[in-house]
Order: C-alpha cells, then sequence, then structure tokens
C-alpha cells in the first residue's frame, strides 16, 4: 500500500519500504532559498499532476530527487544560520533517539550521517512487518514514516534545547525524503550519507567521523561500493 500525504510537502511512502531523510535545523537556510527551491518542485508537480501519462509517478519521484539534491547541496555549503550539531553532546542526543526507536522496532537503521545543520538518515521500515515490534508503539499494525519522523524529531529537540540551554523550534517542520527503488539505489544513497563528511572536508575517511554509522549487513559483499567506501566483508 501507499499512502500519500501533504503538509506543506508532498510525499509517496509505501508500507515497508526503506526511506532516505533529510531533516534540519530550524533557520538552516535562508527563507529565499527554500522558497525558490520548493516553487520549483511545486510547479514541476503541478504539471505532471496535468498529464494522463503511465509514467507520471515516475517523473514526480525523480523531480523529488533533484530537489532532495539542491536541498542537500545548499545544507553542504552555507556557512552561516544554525550549526547546534556540531556540539557533541548535542549529535549524540539524535543518534541515541535513533538507536532508541530502532530498539522498539520501528526501523532497521541502515546509516546515518550527522552534519553540522542537518542529519541525513536511511531506515528500512520493513522491520514493523516481522513480529519484533512493541504492540503499544503501533497503531493498525504499521506505523508510517510521517509519525516515526515526529518520534525522531520531538523528543530530540526537547532534549537539545536542554542540552543547549536554549528554548525555542530546534527543527526545521519539514522533513525531506524519498523511498529507495532497488539495490543500486540503496547502494548509491549508502555512499552518498557516509560521504557527506568527506565531501565536507571533515574527515578523510567516512569511518574517521564520530557521527557516521553504517549497518554493513545492507552492503552485498559483491558490490562496487565496498572498494568505494572500503568495507571489509567477510
Amino acid at each position: 500500500m501507499i499512502t500519500q500525504y501533504h503538509s506543506r510537502m508532498p510525499h509517496i511512502h509505501p508500507q515497508g519500504a526503506t526511506f532516505f531523510i533529510t531533516f534540519c535545523l530550524q533557520n538552516s537556510l535562508p527563507i529565499k532559498i527554500v522558497q525558490q527551491l520548493k516553487q520549483e518542485l511545486h510547479a514541476n508537480i503541478k504539471q505532471f499532476n496535468k498529464e494522463k501519462s503511465h509514467d507520471k509517478e515516475i517523473k514526480i519521484y525523480n523531480t523529488q530527487k533533484r530537489y532532495f539534491g539542491k536541498l542537500d547541496s545548499s545544507l553542504d555549503k552555507i556557512k552561516t544560520g544554525a550549526m547546534w550539531l556540531k556540539n557533541p553532546k548535542v549529535a549524540q542526543i539524535v543518534v541515541n533517539r535513533l538507536k532508541e526507536l530502532e530498539e522498539k522496532g520501528l526501523y532497521h537503521l541502515v546509516c546515518y550521517s550527522i552534519m553540522p545543520n542537518h542529519v541525513h538518515i536511511l531506515l528500512d521500515l520493513s522491520k514493523q512487518l516481522s513480529e519484533n515490534t512493541e504492540d503499544n508503539m503501533l497503531e493498525n499494525n504499521y506505523m508510517p514514516l510521517s509519525n516515526i519522523m515526529k518520534l525522531i524529531k520531538g523528543a530530540s529537540a526537547r532534549w537539545c534545547n536542554q542540552a543547549l540551554n536554549r528554548t525555542g523550534k530546534f527543527w526545521q517542520k519539514d522533513s525531506y525524503d524519498h523511498y529507495v527503488r532497488g539495490e543500486r539505489e540503496l547502494e548509491n544513497i549508502i555512499y552518498y550519507i557516509l560521504n557527506n563528511p568527506v565531501k565536507a572536508g571533515f574527515v578523510k575517511e567516512w569511518r574517521d567521523y564520530t557521527f557516521s554509522y553504517l549497518n554493513e549487513d545492507y552492503i552485498n559483499p559483491y558490490s562496487t561500493i565496498n572498494k568505494h567506501i572500503k568495507i571489509n566483508v567477510v
């Protein structure tokens, strides 16, 4: 089943899929940049929705991916705005929350990188389709990604604000996500996430970055990605 909903952003969420998600700090990007990117995205999607072509969904999916890439590129380049995640104590709070919800059975945490002003995560929600989830966490036997993100961002925002001795909004309201279509795309996204701190110049090797993580069970031992991110699979 595919769930579609609209807050300020359109989303397509197949049940039990794997999702690449980026969420960023409040005021991490200038409003003008965010508004311009959103206007471009919505204009393209509006045009595609008028079409009756059989590949409309693919066009929308690819458009969202391009938007996702432009947004992330802007986050990496920006040198102003909130950078609270540079604080190791704050970044660790986010890591702890991600792992806590994994332990409760809401997803498999495939990988993440926590950057100074944003977070990349890759979540496999197929774990909910097994019998390992805490019953009191789910409604109708499944928790959609939108609810999971509220659990991640809500609690972590409170605890991060406490650590920083501040009040007010911590995360930007929207999260930016798309679901993974196939093993090749999965590998590309894993490489992208792990390489983000390297591309930003923080480290030379992804393993040297304290706040990056990879569940190596998701890497095919015969995949070419192994040589790119230097994983020793036995």
